[in-house]
């Protein structure tokens, strides 16, 4: 159950610092749509988990169901 909560929580402050990333990228660059801007996140996050397979394996791990 804790370990379960933990991943809850970091599953959370990712999402949470996703959120921040995208909102700080669009205060910057009002010219882009929301949309682009969230779409160019969510690339890097998935390129970013690819290339690194310690980080691969601890989002495989958190997502895992039970």
């Amino acid at each position: 159950m804790i370990k379960r909560k933990l991943q809850t929580m970091a599953q959370i402050s990712e999402q949470t610092m996703l959120e921040e990333v995208e909102r700080r990228l669009a205060n910057s660059y009002a010219d882009v749509p929301a949309e682009r801007i969230s779409a160019i996140v969510r690339g890097v996050r998935a390129i970013r988990t690819e290339s690194d397979p310690g980080l691969c394996a601890a989002v495989r791990r958190a997502t895992r169901p039970g």
